[in-house]
């Protein structure tokens, strides 16, 4: 069953990169910081991959798109541009899951940034096995 679950998600990532997934970010956000400041907030969802080749999808409640993927010692960072030119980032720990994400949005010439604050799951395709966040 967990297979056929794990093909289900990966579904819409195959069907863009010929690369391998290799791992799967699962990450939940449950902390802002914007404009208004710091505080629960209801959670947020993204769902990673990183593939064999260096690249990188991402699956959101506004679909999924491409990503860049920057490895620096024990940190990951996925960074996308959307059509609009906003551009986002994640970056995980790989020790803890730890997770930010940031967002630097414009609408009609004004900055909206925002950042989510939680953990990742960190699961390795090739052996089934998951590092919960900590």
């Amino acid at each position: 069953m967990k297979k056929l679950i794990a093909l289900l998600l990966l579904t819409p990532f195959l069907a863009v990169s010929a690369a391998t997934p290799i791992f799967e970010y699962d990450c939940t956000f449950t902390h802002t910081a914007d404009q208004k400041g710091y505080r629960e907030d209801d959670s947020m969802k993204l769902l990673y991959m990183s593939f064999d080749d260096n690249s990188g999808m991402m699956r959101g409640n506004a679909g999924g798109a491409e990503v860049k993927t920057i490895y620096v010692r024990d940190q990951l960072t996925f960074v996308e541009t959307t059509p609009s030119g906003n551009v986002t980032t994640t970056t995980i720990l790989m020790g803890t899951g730890a997770a930010v994400h940031s967002r630097n949005m414009f609408w009609s010439g004004r900055l909206g940034p925002s950042q989510f604050y939680g953990g990742c799951d960190i699961t390795d395709l090739r052996t089934g096995d998951t590092k919960r966040a900590q």
